[in-house]
């Protein structure tokens, strides 16, 4: 908020920020558990793209990455309660907590997401594999749980 005593000076009052409360957290701020839809992707041939990757393609590479990322998670929503998100190596974490009002319009909100993802970074030449699944999760900006198994849509289970 900014105000004018009308000398030409702006005193600048600062408003406090909104308070946020992650959705894998409970009242009081403990660690929970939450009904949740979870993304698991991991891209394919990592290992022998980077074996020969100088410092050119590697920025171009990441730039892709980060690009794209927002299909899945919009860095504006840092501060909301819609999804938890993990990246790390050549692997990501999508978790959206489900919203019993909008349940299957959660659902449709992560597969669209995931699809687009998916389908930018596939015609640029970089294979995903990956599951979806439903279930309990706890997520924060620096670890993902869950006690469900992931599977694939081959019903493959993947030991993440």
């Amino acid at each position: 908020m900014t105000s004018n005593d009308g000398t030409g000076s702006e005193d600048r009052v600062e408003t406090p920020e909104a308070v946020y409360r992650s959705p894998f957290r409970d009242e009081s701020g403990g660690e929970i558990f939450v009904d949740s839809y979870a993304v698991y992707l991991d891209a394919l041939g990592t290992k022998a793209r980077t074996a020969t990757m100088n410092n050119d393609q590697l920025r171009s590479h990441l730039a892709v990455l980060r690009h794209f990322k927002e299909f899945l998670h919009d860095l504006r929503w840092k501060d909301d309660t819609r999804q938890g998100f993990l990246q790390f190596s050549d692997n990501l974490i999508l978790g959206s907590p489900i919203n019993q009002k909008f349940l299957h319009g959660d659902l449709i909100f992560v597969i669209e997401s995931v699809s687009t993802y998916q389908f930018n970074l596939t015609v640029r030449g970089l294979l995903l594999r990956g599951a979806t699944t439903r279930g309990l999760l706890y997520m924060d900006k620096e670890v993902g749980l869950s006690p469900f198994e992931w599977c694939n849509s081959a019903g493959v289970l993947l030991d993440v």
